[in-house]
């Protein structure tokens, strides 16, 4: 909401108690600000049932974190006259969407056929596999497109047609609606539509001062997104890898092994769980173990949590972490301490 915007709101309340109306203009403000970017970027499917009051609609928009304030909502709705005009349906909302956009889709009274939710971490044979579970998408199509997308696509994120890579790392995962008309071609596109409205200028000005394409970022963010569990640990664990890289060791993350190594068939899964000292010797671009940089390219489609973890890591100077078991790690700046820890954890 523009600010201007905001004036006219309160000029409309004249009747209301002061109380009210600082109550309001709390609640206005409150709407303007951004909310924390893991959930600005978050998608929510939001049911209207039929007979729904306006009333109703805004404490279920509430509930569901993509209204700050119910009464704000309902003066705009009242505002625009379109009291008893909000349509019953299903519909896909993100926090960080204005309250005018959130009631312009309201009116349209939305039937979603299918919804289908990427989460982050996935490599693109798990969204394929997804899609294909759903009778959705044809898997093959997709991984198709996935690999040969740069000569597809053009957004300014993405590495140059011809080079050695794919749209592996920009798929940004998302809460989608897929229709009976919507093709391999078009999930493809509007997930990479969703990364460009995520990676916004702010972030690319920050992957910049650090010297950062865009593929840089999401290499590194995909390797941060399979290592951590806990949010607050990956600026730390961010951290790790930069300090890594700047003193020319090898990362030596396990997640990138288990890219190398990955299949379905012989595992059950695309990330094995327990890898041999074979798995870390295995000869590819893609195992840290082997390769003293990043891998060939990103392992997975990382989520804005891990995204903003590469942009803003913590100020460390930790070299080493081991899993806990609890979903934390244990850090340590030196080979000593970290055999400790690995000793203490993993037996």
């Amino acid at each position: 909401m523009r600010f201007s915007e905001l004036a006219t709101h309160i000029l409309l309340i004249g009747s209301v108690s002061v109380v009210g109306i600082v109550y309001v203009v709390y609640s206005a403000f409150a709407q303007v600000a951004s909310p924390p970017a893991t959930v600005a970027f978050s998608t929510v499917l939001f049911k209207v049932e039929p007979g729904e009051t306006t009333a109703e609609i805004a404490s279920n928009l509430t509930d569901n974190g993509l209204v700050r304030n119910d009464l704000l909502f309902r003066l705009l709705v009242s505002r625009r006259g379109l009291d008893g005009s909000l349509q019953a349906g299903e519909y896909l909302l993100r926090p960080n969407m204005a309250l005018d956009e959130i009631i312009d889709e309201l009116l349209k009274g939305r039937v979603i056929n299918e919804v289908v939710t990427i989460l982050e971490g996935w490599r693109s044979e798990e969204i394929a596999e997804a899609l294909a579970a759903r009778g959705l998408i044809d898997p093959d199509e997709f991984l198709r497109i996935v690999a040969n997308g740069l000569a597809e696509f053009d957004y300014d994120f993405l590495p140059p047609p011809g080079s050695d890579s794919t749209l592996e790392g920009f798929l940004f995962p998302d809460t989608y609606e897929v229709g009976p008309q919507t093709t391999a071609r078009d999930f493809v596109e509007r997930m990479l539509d969703r990364f460009d409205q995520v990676y916004t200028a702010p972030m690319r000005e920050a992957a910049v001062r650090r010297g950062l394409s865009a593929l840089e970022v999401v290499n590194l963010a995909a390797i941060v997104e399979r290592e951590a569990v806990l949010d607050e640990e990956r600026p730390i664990i961010a951290s790790v890898f930069f300090n890594r890289l700047e003193r020319g060791m090898k990362l030596e993350a396990d997640p990138t092994v288990q890219y190398a190594v990955a299949s379905r068939e012989a595992f059950g899964t695309w990330w094995k769980q327990n890898l041999t000292f074979d798995d870390l010797a295995t000869n590819s671009a893609y195992n840290t173990y082997v390769v003293p940089a990043l891998p060939r390219g990103p392992i997975a489609n990382p989520g804005i949590s891990s995204i903003l973890a590469v942009l803003e890591p913590d100020d460390t100077s930790f070299l080493f972490f081991v899993a806990r078991g609890d979903g934390s790690h244990a850090f340590a700046e030196t080979l000593e301490e970290h055999q400790q820890n690995v000793q203490r954890f993993i037996r």
